[in-house]
């Protein structure tokens, strides 16, 4: 049988859209990439399919406080109904989570997700390291 596994890159600037607790789990390289900011906002437009994450002010519309970092890997922004439009807008299937690969351009302070270039996570694919 072919091994079709991918290998996510170290250091990708990444996020994943978890449809069943409606939140988006953002990499400690992302985070680090925009600066470890105090502030950030979601960027999403549905036509194009692209999403960004963007460094703001507590006075920009859309501002979101950045949580810590779990555990020093990454950190969750719960955003419910932002997940269920992202997913029905691309139309995922929402058994399964899904992550992307960002471009950072740093004089804008964002970082850019094409959302047709997808990583489907199918969890019981996962081997049990035990």
């Amino acid at each position: 049988m072919e091994n079709n596994k991918k290998i996510w890159p170290t250091n990708a600037k990444g996020l994943t859209f978890d449809p069943f607790k409606g939140r988006i789990m953002l990499y400690k390289s992302t985070v680090e990439a925009l600066g470890t900011p105090e502030y950030i906002r979601f960027l999403f437009n549905p036509m194009k399919k692209k999403f960004a994450v963007q460094v703001c002010s507590i006075k920009d519309g859309g501002a979101e406080r950045m949580p810590k970092l779990n555990d020093g890997d990454n950190c969750y922004i719960c955003c419910v109904a932002l997940v269920r439009y992202v997913f029905q807008s691309c139309k995922w299937d929402s058994k399964y989570t899904h992550r992307v690969e960002g471009v950072l351009y740093p004089d804008e302070k964002l970082i850019d997700f094409d959302l047709t270039q997808f990583w489907e996570i199918r969890w019981e694919e996962i081997e049990d390291p035990e």
